[in-house]
């Protein structure tokens, strides 16, 4: 700990960007946060910049997932430094890009909002996912494994992302924390069926 401590220190305040609004993070844990968009946009954005802008596809991965654990404080509206970010995520995860069969890119998603039981009032997930690149309905009500009702995902190889119908059967390419990557919270059908495998720099 001591090595990063030192290095908090001596750069924690330095000003790396600004926020005209709060990237909050109450609602997290059951459904879509700006804290989460913002994560896994930036995860999404740092894969694209290794794609040069003459080639095809527009990204080489289109897709961010973090586990909501992987999200630990809130950032205010107004000047974010250094200090700020590492303590927002302060586990120096890789950020890894893979390749995962669409079906089990699904069952992840179902895994992800698995503890919430509304009968007994528990309407938080640990282990919710938040994304970038796709859009899903979800419905709470229905049972366990059956409660993705639609998913839009946001195509990578094309001219102009645009966001399509999910298929099974097709290969998504995926950014998330390798922490998540490698199965760590049960995500166990990352670890197991992820392929091309592509580690970089740290969240």
């Amino acid at each position: 700990m001591k090595p990063w401590q030192e290095i908090i220190d001596a750069q924690g305040s330095v000003v790396v960007g600004e926020t005209k609004v709060e990237l909050a993070m109450s609602t997290c844990s059951d459904s879509e946060c700006n804290l989460g968009n913002y994560f896994c946009d930036a995860m999404i954005h740092a894969f694209t910049a290794l794609t040069p802008y003459s080639e095809m596809p527009w990204s080489n991965v289109s897709i961010g997932l973090i586990n909501t654990g992987g999200l630990r404080v809130p950032l205010r509206k107004g000047t974010l430094t250094y200090a700020h970010l590492v303590t927002m995520s302060p586990f120096e995860n890789l950020l890894t890009a893979f390749n995962l069969p669409g079906h089990k890119l699904l069952e992840a998603l179902e895994f992800s909002v698995q503890p919430i039981d509304l009968k007994s009032n528990t309407t938080n997930s640990p282990i919710y996912m938040q994304v970038a690149g796709l859009k899903i309905t979800y419905n709470y009500n229905n049972p366990v494994g059956e409660r993705v009702v639609d998913i839009k995902v946001r195509c990578a190889d094309c001219a102009i992302p645009v966001y399509e119908d999910f298929d099974s059967r097709k290969i998504y390419r995926i950014v998330a924390p390798d922490f998540l990557a490698e199965g760590g919270g049960g995500f166990t059908m990352f670890r197991d069926y992820g392929s091309d495998w592509q580690k970089e720099m740290t969240d």
